[in-house]
């Protein structure tokens, strides 16, 4: 009787003394590891912000690179003569025969075939191709022209002008390319790499 009574209250005294350990034990574990998350979350936060204000400096820098450069006399003149050449562009006197046919077969080379194959069909040439008979022009000298064959436009002569200027800048700085757009029409009247956004209408 005695003996079943001993092991009775140590059984009791057993979970009397286990059952808070283990509580004890999950509340720290819970503890801990809200810790250790909120440890990592503010980590996380930390290293955005970082990155967060390196990518804003980096702007920052590129705005300031840009207005300097974008401010001197060389790219103002630029600008205009620009601007005026390629307004000045007669399509009528300068229509190229099959000129749509070979811009098709550019853009087909050029650009459809650098898109995924499931994604082509949603890509048709006759909505990609610019209607713009001065865009095709251009497209049709600088795209798939030989500088030996252009046709004869104050445009080139603009060119040749003033294109060592910006793609110097370009290569110093590291940028991809650089656009002069006629802030009235929305047309790029300069690309210093000139692919198929070349001469089109940012509207």
């Amino acid at each position: 009787m005695f003996s079943k009574i001993k092991y009775k209250l140590l059984f009791f005294f057993l979970i009397v003394g286990v059952v808070p350990l283990i509580v004890t034990i999950y509340i720290e574990y819970q503890q801990v590891s809200d810790t250790l998350r909120q440890r990592s979350f503010d980590q996380l936060t930390t290293v955005r912000e970082i990155k967060k204000k390196k990518i804003e400096e980096y702007f920052v820098h590129i705005r300031q690179e840009l207005d300097f450069f974008s401010q001197t006399t060389s790219v103002i003149e630029a600008m205009k003569a620009f601007k005026e050449a390629f307004r000045a562009i007669d399509s009528s006197q300068l229509a190229l025969d099959g000129v749509e046919e070979r811009l098709q077969a550019h853009y087909q080379e050029e650009l459809l075939a650098k898109i995924e194959v499931h994604e082509r069909d949603t890509f048709k040439l006759e909505n990609i191709i610019p209607k713009n008979p001065t865009t095709q022009f251009l497209q049709s000298q600088y795209l798939i022209g030989n500088k030996n064959f252009f046709k004869p436009h104050p445009y080139h002569e603009v060119h040749e002008k003033y294109h060592l200027t910006v793609a110097n800048f370009l290569a110093t700085y590291g940028y991809y390319d650089i656009f002069l757009i006629d802030d009235q029409t929305g047309h790029i009247v300069y690309s210093v790499i000139k692919e198929v956004d070349f001469a089109t209408s940012l509207l």
